[in-house]
């Protein structure tokens, strides 16, 4: 969890066409006195790693504009390059060891003495800042409220604690998320900085995990000598000062640093006792819990979930052959394959204590498949729900989890021989409504009118829930190229479509009257949008393939679909959506990095800031000129972007979503046994 987020936050360099050194010098000058220093020093950087030379030159006009720096922290003069710092405004911020020189985005300030100024500091006083509190503590042990704080910095304090896994879980505990950084083992090596500063350990960030590496005192001695760390604290040559640039301009190769969410996943070497000879406990159990706890009870838990029939017809024209593999071979090779990912939970409950498996109850060929291996004749007629129930009675499980509960409602699990612990669903589609949801004991919707109706329904409970977004399909969708300026990808009914189809022939017109490609990833059945939308339309995608069609589009377009209690006999209905969405495509296109435009529904811009990490329309004529003035700005529609997947991979990450659903399915259980 920690990579993912930690990569999503990384800043994203413009690389410029650059014809001589010349050139470079003079525009990197020119950015930094319009004020654009990051972009100046990211200019020299580019410059350095594309080898103009004289190098030198380059390192010491670096060295010049790092000197014009008014803010000498270490946030202006390279931390600010490396990440984009998840704060937003009115977000409480703490500096964990701010000592003379704090954090500039801080709002609170602490460090373990306020008075000895050799302890960190080589005798710098502390810093006060009027209007920001400071408090006098250790990294350790502080006396803050769990997760007062949206985040916490915290930089070159930890090589120094006597107790990593302490600090770590105290960070964890006080904040939301944050900001780790430490010398690297090779800077405290060369700049001779671990004896001297008091460095106990070597850290590493080794994919989302701290690792801490006692130094020996052997390893303590470094290079034997401080004429390094002279020469960058007080260079006085030319190559001393494109030495003492190079530090500052290649810092993330030159220190550790990790920006977290939730909690920080620790390992020391060697372990110590915890203090008072307190056991340690695993990072990712304080992060989650706070506190300690039994180890949960093991549940068997099976989800059912219907795929659309056209993405299984083209999954297995696309896998010949894959019908006749095993049942968990064929469930397995559905799951990599995405569709519905960001629903599907038994991959990532393992962990928290069960025997999780998937059935997707109209997957034909795996249906025949799971038949065959049971030796039982494949059922005629509604072969869905009766092979469905014959695998819940071989299974048993604890908990059983539908993704359509109105196709496998009351009846259905009245057929049950053995009735689960706790029966639940998802919905955030249209419900029948006289669709009997008595035998539920609970309901997760994302559309609070739901939740309202399931209880309406006879359910017995409801609880707010919204998909995720599995972390790994950043890996399957790769590097995946900008093709398009605006892109579509999902249904487009007559009837449950309405506003999103004209919204589409809106979208479809500017792109011919502005000249901007668009494409829309779709089959309507409805001949007149199917002629309005005939040059933009391509094949319907599904799974990584439909998050490789977002991602290669600019701007991925998204309106939500009616959603209603449904009396379908006289075709009436009421509204159960109102001004909520429950569209998969939000978490979706975030989560794959790309900038979404949409509707701006309450719970829309509860979850996700617009302007900030995505961007919304209130009519056409808006509609429009957004997607042509971020057409326009790529830099800033980019930035939108890169937040707006981080927000989506440190909130809504399907890891999150399962301990959200665990917390729900122990708690009413317990309460069912009450």
């Amino acid at each position: 969890m920690s990579a993912l987020f930690d990569h999503a936050a990384r800043r994203r360099k413009r690389n410029r066409p650059i014809r001589s050194i010349e050139e470079g010098l003079s525009l990197s000058t020119a950015l930094f006195a319009g004020g654009n220093h990051n972009e100046a020093f990211d200019l020299l950087e580019q410059m350095l790693l594309e080898g103009f030379t004289p190098g030198q030159d380059i390192l010491v006009l670096a060295h010049d504009l790092f000197g014009k720096l008014e803010d000498r922290s270490r946030y202006a003069l390279y931390q600010s390059r490396c990440y984009d710092f998840p704060i937003r405004p009115g977000d409480k911020v703490l500096d964990m060891g701010s000592g003379h020189i704090p954090f500039p985005l801080a709002t609170h300030l602490a460090d373990i003495t306020f008075s000895d100024h050799a302890l960190g500091r080589a005798g710098e006083p502390f810093r006060f800042v009027d209007g920001k509190p400071c408090y006098e503590c250790s990294v350790e042990s502080t006396p803050f409220a769990d997760k007062e704080f949206d985040f916490v910095y915290c930089s070159h304090v930890l090589e120094h604690t006597a107790d990593p896994e302490a600090a770590c879980a105290e960070l964890s505990r006080i904040a939301k998320r944050g900001y780790i950084e430490t010398p690297a083992p090779s800077k405290d090596l060369f700049l001779n900085a671990a004896g001297v500063s008091g460095h106990k350990w070597a850290v590493d960030n080794r994919d989302g995990v701290l690792s801490f590496r006692e130094y020996s005192p052997g390893q303590m001695e470094c290079i034997g000598h401080g004429i390094l760390q002279d020469m960058h604290n007080a260079p006085r040559t030319d190559r001393e000062q494109a030495f003492s640039a190079l530090v500052n301009l290649m810092a993330r190769n030159l220190n550790t640093m990790l920006m977290w969410e939730g909690g920080i996943d620790v390992e020391v070497s060697p372990r110590r006792p915890r203090r008072g000879s307190e056991p340690a406990r695993p990072l990712a159990a304080q992060a989650s819990s706070g506190t300690a706890s039994e180890v949960p009870e093991r549940l068997s838990m099976v989800q059912g979930h219907l795929f659309y029939t056209p993405y299984v017809e083209d999954f297995y024209a696309r896998h010949p052959g894959l019908e006749q593999s095993s049942f968990r071979t064929q469930m397995d090779e559905l799951v990599g394959d995405a569709f519905s990912g960001i629903h599907i939970l038994p991959p990532y409950l393992e962990p928290l204590g069960y025997d999780a498996r998937l059935i997707v109850p109209n997957c034909r060929p795996a249906q025949e498949q799971w038949a065959r291996e049971h030796g039982v004749p494949f059922p005629e007629g509604d072969w869905v729900r009766e092979t469905t129930r014959m695998q819940l009675e071989e299974i048993a499980p604890d908990v059983l989890y539908f993704g359509d509960p109105a196709w496998f409602d009351s009846a259905f699990a009245r057929r049950l021989t053995k009735r689960p612990r706790l029966l639940s669903g998802w919905r955030a589609a249209n419900i029948p409504h006289d669709v009997d949801w008595t035998d539920y004991d609970l309901i997760l919707s994302s559309l609070s009118g739901i939740r309202r109706a399931a209880l309406d329904l006879g359910a017995r409970a409801a609880e707010h829930f919204t998909p995720g977004f599995p972390a790994w399909y950043l890996d399957q969708i790769g590097e995946t190229r900008q093709e398009c300026d605006v892109v579509f990808s999902g249904q487009c009914t007559p009837t449950q479509h309405v506003q999103r189809n004209h919204l589409l022939t809106v979208i479809a017109k500017a792109a011919q009257k502005h000249g901007f490609s668009f494409r829309v990833h779709a089959s309507p059945s409805d001949p007149e949008l199917q002629k309005a939308l005939a040059p933009h339309l391509r094949p319907p995608v599904f799974g990584i393939e439909m998050l490789k069609a977002l991602r290669s589009g600019a701007i991925s377009f998204d309106a939500r679909g009616s959603i209603g209690l449904m009396n379908y006999a006289e075709g009436s209905g009421r509204d159960l959506a109102q001004k909520e969405s429950a569209n998969m495509r939000v978490f979706e296109t975030l989560g794959a990095g790309t900038f979404l435009l949409t509707e701006p529904y309450d719970n829309i811009t509860a979850m996700f800031e617009p302007g900030r990490e995505l961007e919304t329309f209130a009519d056409e004529k808006e509609l429009v000129d957004k997607i042509l003035y971020y057409l326009a700005h790529p830099r800033e529609r980019e930035d939108i972007a890169r937040r707006g997947r981080m927000r989506c991979l440190g909130e809504h990450e399907m890891g999150i979503k399962a301990k959200l659903f665990d917390s729900y399915v122990r708690r009413h259980i317990r309460a069912a046994s009450n």
